[in-house]
């Protein structure tokens, strides 16, 4: 009942106030001596509301600092709350509430030291002095919205991660908060290079959970974690931290490919998938990997041929034979590795005829739809190169292609602007839904259709109702002109 109560007067403060986003900081400024008078009301809903509303002024309500410092010694939970929050809220100008603060870490109420915990990281690194006892106290707070709070306060604190470090680094050895130094290390990346011996020391920990927190540090701080290299990859075979040994591996970077390269020779199709995904995601930087990963586009498991082919797909720059390979993937007897090969066809830097007519074969012919739909992605993705084979798909027999292929052209949008003379032919196919797709094709053209706009507005009386919808759209999308002519008419 009393957070009800709470939630009403919070609302009513607001209605009161106004916030930070009404009015100028002058006129928000004015507001604070009245509200700094009421948090010494008699009555603790009207002392809470008003440290809210303090709160809501924001930075310009800084002259209230010390009384709120003073309101965070209130008989009432909700009044100290309250002015936990509003402190946060000033942010850098209540650096010198940061002495009680830290002793409200300690309140027995847990909402207040949650509000306390935000607070701090709101202020910043301002707030540095805190550090000691977020860690020491508020990340083994009994309650875990208290250690999260506690958490994401201490990264917002990063300008001060390198005295941050050897708190963490002592963390490290305790099983009740280590997890969170290892992860707090993590978030500050190489500005914390010299906990990375102290966290490959825990790599091998008997908890798993543990590891995999660890290792994903390792992987946030980048090359400055090479020493990690010997380690990750034996925890790369491991079952349980395979995965995320992998992607630490593919941060760390090009130290980690001769010996990723080393492990595809593996019997084991998931350890070589892993040392395969680890590449891809460093991009070019593997890229000379490339040719023992086309070599792989033959292996006997088809998950690793998938994974190969995403791989080359991510590094960019493999050059046009190994293109040439990813498109004769889509030929592979398994519908993954279809499917992946269509994926990567569309996001490769380099596209040829060949390539476009191998992404045609496909989207017509690939018993799986799914299969169809992906070649028919990337030839949108390709753009350009695509034209030509697309709008000779428009004089297609089968009216599914026709649709299919305008579609398509619809979804390459301003650049499909030389397919824009085929467009207008189909919208004057002989299938409405061959028009509608047109004509909504035309639109996402944009205004290089104008040369249309007669036969759109001619659409647009259509008897068909996805037909005129879709004309509608056309000129709109073409330029007010168009629909200008259109409501004319």
């Amino acid at each position: 009942m009393r957070s009800v109560v709470f939630a009403v007067v919070a609302f009513l403060s607001l209605l009161a106030v106004g916030t930070t986003g009404l009015g100028d900081n002058g006129d928000q400024a004015a507001k604070v001596p009245a509200l700094v008078k009421r948090l010494k009301d008699k009555d603790a809903g009207y002392r809470a509301f008003s440290a809210f509303a303090l709160g809501q002024i924001g930075p310009a309500a800084k002259d209230a600092v010390p009384a709120l410092v003073e309101a965070l010694q209130d008989v009432s939970p909700n009044v100290r709350l309250s002015s936990a929050y509003a402190l946060g809220q000033i942010g850098l100008a209540s650096s010198q509430a940061v002495p009680a603060l830290i002793e409200t870490l300690k309140d027995e109420n847990r909402l207040v030291r949650s509000s306390v915990a935000t607070a701090l990281g709101k202020i910043g690194p301002a707030a540095k002095q805190a550090l000691p006892e977020l860690l020491n106290t508020a990340l083994r707070d009994q309650d875990g919205n208290v250690r999260e709070l506690a958490t994401v306060s201490i990264e917002q604190m990063d300008a001060v991660a390198s005295e941050a470090v050897e708190f963490f680094v002592k963390a490290l050895q305790d099983k009740e908060v280590r997890s969170i130094a290892a992860s707090v290390l993590g978030k500050f990346g190489e500005k914390a290079q010299e906990a990375a011996p102290y966290l490959i020391e825990v790599l091998q920990d008997e908890d798993t959970q543990f590891r995999l927190v660890v290792a994903s540090a390792l992987g946030r701080m980048g090359p400055s974690a090479v020493a990690a290299v010997p380690v990750l990859m034996e925890l790369l075979r491991d079952q349980k931290t395979g995965r995320q040994a992998a992607f630490a591996l593919s941060q760390i970077g090009p130290a980690a490919v001769p010996d990723l390269i080393g492990l595809l020779g593996e019997e084991d199709p998931l350890i070589v998938s892993r040392a395969v995904s680890a590449l891809g995601k460093m991009g070019t930087a593997s890229v000379d990997a490339a040719p023992v990963l086309v070599d792989l586009l033959e292996h006997e498991n088809p998950a690793v041929r998938a994974s190969v082919v995403a791989a080359l797909s991510q590094m960019g720059g493999v050059g046009k034979e190994v293109i040439k390979s990813l498109a004769g993937m889509l030929q592979d007897e398994d519908t993954q590795v279809r499917l992946s090969a269509a994926n990567a066809l569309g996001v490769v830097d380099m596209s040829s005829a060949e390539v476009v007519s191998d992404l045609t074969t496909a989207m017509l012919h690939d018993k799986h739809q799914q299969v169809r739909r992906r070649a028919a992605t990337a030839l949108a993705q390709i753009g350009v190169t695509a034209l030509p084979g697309l709008m000779e798909l428009l004089e297609h027999e089968d009216s599914r292609v026709r649709r299919r292929a305008t579609r398509i052209l619809g979804q390459i949008g301003p650049t499909a602007a030389p397919a824009v003379p085929a467009l207008m032919e189909a919208l004057q196919d002989g299938d409405p839904r061959v028009q509608s797709s047109a004509a909504y094709s035309l639109g996402r053209v944009g205004p290089a259709a104008r040369p249309a706009i007669p036969l759109l507005l001619k659409a647009s009386k259509n008897g068909l109702q996805q037909v005129r919808l879709s004309a509608d759209y056309a000129l709109r999308q073409i330029g007010t002109e168009a629909q200008s002519q259109s409501d004319g008419t």
